[in-house]
């Protein structure tokens, strides 16, 4: 591929990726002033401290297989054997880790409790089955990643950020529990 073919599908790539960062600034302030506006400052507070540990151990479920992967699927490129091997040998293992950091994040709930409140705990176990399909799903946007399918990344990235809008949507239909919000990142 000659160099301006290169810089031509980089800036395409760029262009792409920032659609999921617009939406992640937009659904994230509307997602937190919908929650507060909708179900008051202490639904608001008990999600965001849900939101924290989820983050914090869907980090733990992954890591860090997602950057390892993306490095190894990269650097094999047009290798479907390796590139499959790869896949298969940070799949396996995220999927045990994501289970042990969901095992955890569940078992942790009553800690949480003591020190945040018997809501964030309730939310815990809401958002608990999304922290783990989170976990995996990390490690594979790395293959994706890897494999530079930036529009697909840039879409499935964004799909995310869409399906959590709409699940607030839902939620607010239904009137869903402040203390079952959490289930909208699941």
């Amino acid at each position: 591929m000659s160099e301006q073919a290169e810089n031509q599908r980089l800036r395409r790539d760029i262009e792409w990726n920032l659609l999921p960062v617009v939406l992640l600034g937009s659904v994230g302030l509307g997602m937190n002033f919908g929650i507060g506006a909708w179900w008051g400052a202490s639904a608001l507070g008990a999600f965001s401290l849900v939101t924290i540990s989820f983050f914090t151990f869907a980090v733990l479920g992954a890591c860090g297989l997602q950057y390892a992967v993306l490095r190894a699927v990269a650097e094999a490129e047009g290798d479907r054997a390796r590139i499959a091997s790869t896949v298969v040998g940070a799949v396996i293992p995220a999927v045990v880790l994501a289970a042990v950091a969901t095992a955890a994040y569940v078992l942790l709930r009553g800690a949480f409790a003591d020190l945040q409140g018997e809501a964030v705990a309730r939310g815990m176990l809401w958002v608990a089955p999304g922290l783990f399909c989170f976990a995996i799903n990390k490690v594979l946007l790395g293959v994706v990643n890897g494999l530079r399918r930036m529009r697909a990344f840039a879409i499935y990235t964004s799909l995310r950020y869409v399906l959590i809008a709409v699940a607030l949507t839902i939620a607010r239909l239904t009137d869903l529990e402040s203390e079952q919000l959490p289930v909208i990142s699941t």
